[in-house]
């Protein structure tokens, strides 16, 4: 049955992959509960909490988890991320390396933040926190922020991990990002126009995209063609 976590003044809330969550107050606090094995919840600890710690006092705009890796973002434009680095298996160390305290991305200019620690910029430009294939979450030391797309982004909507990512231009035209030849490897990815125009509203998941177009018909993407499955659907 529900549980009651906090009494009122909530504005917004995420949950992680990995057994974590996340939320805001109309104060601008940021708060976390869950799994911390990572230091993902960013109270400078490993220790899992099963009551709400606060991990800012003031400023939170939004909140995103792949579960092992945290992203929230300020009022100011500043982001900013705790939880793991690196893998063993791809660490030179043979260990983890994780940031259990949150620590400064980007400074200023982000507008928006979705899944995998992709986000936009008041200039239209879309971004990748880690520039790095392997690693979500930035060390700011080998690893920094990647531009994606250089302006012209509308919309956009990551799944949590960072496997899927779609977006929209001031067009309304969907594209996604993604390997056009996963049978290469040595192709890279890149933006892939979907031929779909007309989009003002969407949304990914695992398992592929909601689109919602200007007509009010909400498709489902199920990698080679789109899907009606509602109409008169509003925004």
């Amino acid at each position: 049955t529900p549980i009651k976590i906090v009494d009122a003044n909530v504005s917004y809330a995420c949950v992680g992959r990995d057994y974590c969550s996340f939320f805001i107050k109309n104060d601008g606090s940021l708060w976390a509960m869950g799994h911390n094995q990572y230091g993902q919840l960013g109270d400078d600890t490993n220790i899992t909490r099963e009551t709400p710690v606060m991990i800012c006092s003031d400023g939170g705009r939004q909140v995103s988890s792949s579960g092992s890796e945290s992203f929230y973002l300020k009022q100011d434009g500043s982001l900013w991320g705790m939880g793991l680095v690196h893998t063993s298996w791809n660490s030179s160390s043979g260990t983890d390396e994780y940031r259990k305290t949150p620590f400064q991305i980007v400074d200023q200019n982000v507008t928006f933040l979705t899944g995998g620690g992709h986000f936009l910029k008041n200039d239209g430009s879309l971004w990748k926190a880690s520039d790095s294939d392997s690693s979500i979450l930035p060390d700011m030391n080998t690893t920094k922020p990647k531009k994606l797309v250089v302006s012209g982004v509308v919309k956009v909507s990551g799944f949590q991990d960072g496997r899927s990512l779609i977006y929209t231009d001031k067009n309304q035209s969907l594209f996604s990002w993604e390997d056009p030849d996963y049978s290469d490897q040595n192709t890279t990815y890149s933006s892939v126009n979907k031929n779909k125009t007309g989009i003002i509203d969407i949304a990914i998941g695992g398992r592929g995209p909601l689109i919602l177009d200007k007509n009010g018909t909400l498709s489902y993407y199920n990698g080679t063609e789109f899907i009606n499955i509602a109409h008169n659907i509003r925004k």
